[in-house]
């Protein structure tokens, strides 16, 4: 059968417009994909110059820079903490000056103490207080045993200075307080002392308790010291006669008994020059 207007049959009409058609379809397939291979193989080698190719086609650049692995500098370290194992051998350096300590080898128990803290990590302060304050107890202990006066006077700052590390690292360290409080009464550093107390009532009640007990004793030595430098020169005094008065008021039972005679009677007693009222100055 012919299509219209021609002699052609239509079967062979379609082969002649479907065989190129199809040809030049498949001819696009395969110079499609032979760019696209050449453009990928591009970007994924890289040049020999070492730097990276730019992307083609307007494509996508996913391919992540590798991140280069820092080396430290010589001489530097890999990380700037200490080693764990330095604060367990400082604490057993103590355990052994503990030891010394126990059997009275002060010379022994103080130089395992200051290698603790030699070997000790500056940020483990509550440990290091420790042992500062482990040596304090040391000195402390010698210098009650010591006899001569200036011997025991230099230990006993020791004792505080050693105390002070002890609070400067760790400033509620009642320990290291109520001892240094003691060294300090022990030097005549009364105020000081009554200081320390204070501060360990504040923050241990039970501790504090104990110690100020040798709070009125204190004070006393405080006022003697504060009257011996405000009034260096000042002798004793006579009572004035309003003390009398009380005083012998607080004696008197008897109506009979003028308090005003008694006292004249006192005043001309004092007066004596021979009397035993005669005072120097």
């Amino acid at each position: 059968m012919s299509a219209e207007g021609t002699d052609i049959p239509k079967w062979q009409l379609a082969l002649l417009i479907g065989v190129p058609l199809a040809a030049v379809a498949v001819a696009g397939t395969a110079c499609l994909y032979y760019h696209s291979s050449k453009s990928y193989s591009h970007r994924k080698e890289p040049s020999s110059s070492g730097v990276r190719p730019s992307p083609q086609d307007g494509a996508a650049d996913t391919e992540e820079t590798p991140i280069p692995e820092v080396q430290p500098q010589a001489g530097e370290k890999a990380c700037d903490q200490e080693p764990e194992s330095s604060l367990k051998q400082a604490n057993a350096v103590k355990q052994q000056g503990n030891t010394h300590f126990r059997e009275h080898k002060y010379s022994d128990a103080i130089a395992c103490y200051m290698e603790a803290i030699q070997l000790c990590p500056e940020e483990h302060k509550q440990d290091r207080a420790i042992f500062h304050q482990n040596l304090a107890a040391v000195y402390d202990a010698m210098a009650g045993k010591e006899s001569d006066k200036d011997t025991k006077t230099s230990l006993l700052f020791r004792v505080v200075d050693e105390c002070s590390k002890a609070l400067g690292l760790n400033p509620r360290y009642t320990k290291a307080l109520g001892r240094r409080s003691k060294a300090y009464e022990a030097v005549g550093l009364v105020k000081e002392a009554v200081m320390d107390i204070t501060r360990v009532t504040v923050l241990d009640e039970k501790q504090g308790q104990d110690l100020s007990q040798r709070i009125p004793a204190l004070l006393k030595i405080m006022g003697k010291q504060f009257a011996d430098e405000t009034f260096p020169e000042l002798g004793p005094l006579a009572p004035t006669p309003y003390l009398v008065k009380n005083y012998i008021e607080s004696f008197y039972w008897n109506d009979d008994i003028s308090v005003e005679r008694l006292r004249k009677l006192w005043l001309e007693q004092v007066k004596q020059p021979n009397g035993n009222g005669d005072r120097d100055g």
